[in-house]
């Protein structure tokens, strides 16, 4: 059974290498057919299945009666759900055996080089936006000295195309950037914060109920939920 799943990763190794490469004949060869089937074997299971989803979608649980009705229609909806999920494995246990060998491949090389995109972001980013701080105060400046009366209009338009702004766009050999400017926040304080904009921490609330203790402003209640064994 190991060699068996050996070879057919494998097999599934070199197809996925031939279609990244854009080998037209493998892909002629073997998608229509994987396609085909795929559609073949869906129409087949919702045919066998849609009798059961019209009776689940239509009961009503009244008595004890129904509620055996309920738990065989729970029962053999989820039973079809794991043949499913067991079909889909024998693709996708295969497939993502050589998607995680091939990210394994790559990862180091992408770390470092997402890690040098990420420097440079952050060092284009504090440049620009200090930069671009500086002009906008020279420019507010400008306009406060207009508005009191201290430099007329032209000598402020003169004044205004002297002030040395960082350029708008960046443009080299292999590519170019723009900027764009983002409105971001930090919250310095939480406890100043509106009540609406403080968020509950389910999680911790959830533990804390597991542990016994019951917090204000919390309801607390319980639900039957229903553990299908099959």
């Amino acid at each position: 059974m190991r060699e068996m799943r050996e070879v057919c990763i494998t097999t599934l190794w070199y197809i996925f290498r031939q279609l990244y490469l854009k080998d037209t004949r493998i892909i002629d060869k073997y998608m229509p057919k994987t396609a085909e089937l795929k559609d073949k074997r869906i129409m087949q299971v919702e045919k066998e299945i849609s009798p059961i989803v019209e009776k689940a979608e239509s009961i009503t649980i009244k008595d004890e009666k129904s509620m055996k009705e309920a738990t065989e229609l729970l029962s053999v909806v989820n039973q079809r759900l794991d043949a499913i999920e067991a079909e889909k494995k024998t693709i996708t246990d295969p497939a993502n055996a050589i998607l995680k060998r091939e990210r394994a491949r790559w990862k180091p090389t992408e770390t470092l080089l997402e890690s040098a995109v990420s420097i440079l972001r952050k060092n284009i980013t504090a440049y620009q936006t200090i930069a671009k701080r500086k002009a906008d105060e020279a420019a507010a400046k400008i306009t406060e000295k207009v508005q009191a009366g201290k430099i007329s209009a032209p000598t402020a338009i003169r004044k205004m195309g002297e002030i040395d702004g960082p350029a708008e766009k960046v443009k080299s050999d292999s590519g170019s950037i723009a900027f764009r400017t983002e409105h971001k926040f930090e919250v310095l304080d939480h406890t100043k914060l509106p009540w609406a904009y403080l968020v509950p921490d389910e999680s911790a609330i959830r533990t804390a109920m597991k542990d016994g203790l019951k917090l204000p402003g919390v309801r607390y209640y319980t639900e039957e939920v229903p553990v299908n064994r099959r």
